[in-house]
């Protein structure tokens, strides 16, 4: 069987269109606004804080939920003996029942739920400060080797110009071959520091996807200015944010939610009422009547 070509020239121009788009995708530039960005919209701890504070919210709703009422039917004086055989005598009590819990309970699992609530909250707050954090150590870190990388290029540009020169002052007997050798083992030197350096840039371009969520870089050259200095903020400025940092709030609301806990339990051993009302009819006579109930636990 013979076979024939399977791409046509459309075909390879389509598959050079989508290979060139993905080499764009790779070297766009990004900045550090970008790179926060991604990173919190991607990062998984991030994901992970906002279903515990979904998760404590139901907590919540179910905290403030009143006991559901009970339904009950009970039927008396049934397959015994004598009058009591069979049904003839039977009483049929239908009953619908109510706990009543004692007071303070409900508002105390409100005000613990609420207070668990208000921790989860801070606790994300301050894994998206970590999250912000990391991943402007790992920008700078990624803009830094690259950095190093263009300053080993230049020193090595500059030794590469001065082995010629260095070469012709031999000729001329101005110099010493040792001179050409000390400047070979420099560059090579320089050249050893930039792989190491091109090998930390791999590590830190990884290390900064990983923080974007992304497993390969998408991104090309990390842009930014460390020529660049930001006013550093007033001492007192500084205390009033170190005092609403997301760490010492959630210890805060901690303690809140340990004291309606304590409360709880205090509550939990009081005990609670339970009422019933129910319609009793009387098969032997015909007749009906209602029937009223109240229990409470014996705290032993």
């Amino acid at each position: 069987m013979r076979l024939y070509r399977v791409f046509t020239p459309s075909v390879c121009a389509l598959l050079i269109f989508f290979a060139s788009f993905a080499h764009a995708e790779t070297s766009r530039p990004l900045t550090l606004s970008q790179a926060l960005q991604r990173a919190v919209a991607a990062n998984p701890r991030l994901a992970v804080a906002e279903r515990e504070i979904g998760v404590a919210t139901g907590r919540r709703i179910q905290a403030g939920a009143f006991p559901n009422p009970e339904a009950a039917v009970e039927v008396e004086n049934v397959g015994g003996s004598g009058p009591y055989r069979g049904t003839q005598a039977a009483q049929t009590t239908l009953s619908l029942g109510q706990l009543i819990e004692f007071p303070g309970k409900r508002d105390a699992r409100i005000a613990s739920a609420s207070a668990d609530i208000d921790v989860m909250q801070w606790q994300r707050q301050a894994e998206r400060l970590d999250v912000l954090s990391e991943t402007a150590i790992a920008f700078v870190n990624v803009l830094g080797a690259q950095r190093r990388i263009q300053i080993y290029d230049g020193l090595i540009g500059s030794l590469d110009g001065i082995g010629p020169l260095l070469q012709r002052r031999v000729e001329a007997g101005a110099s010493s071959q040792a001179e050409v050798a000390r400047a070979q083992v420099a560059a090579d030197l320089i050249r050893a520091d930039r792989e190491r350096a091109k090998t930390m840039l791999s590590s830190s371009r990884r290390e900064l996807a990983a923080l974007m969520g992304i497993a390969i870089p998408d991104f090309g050259a990390v842009t930014g200015d460390f020529a660049t200095v930001a006013r550093i903020p007033a001492f007192q400025s500084l205390l009033r944010g170190l005092d609403e940092h997301p760490q010492l709030a959630r210890w805060t609301a901690v303690r809140a939610l340990r004291k309606s806990d304590v409360l709880s339990a205090r509550l939990k051993p009081l005990p609670d009422v339970r009422v019933a009302v129910g319609y009793r009819h009387f098969n032997d006579t015909r007749d009906n009547a209602i029937v009223f109930g109240v229990a409470a636990q014996l705290p032993l």
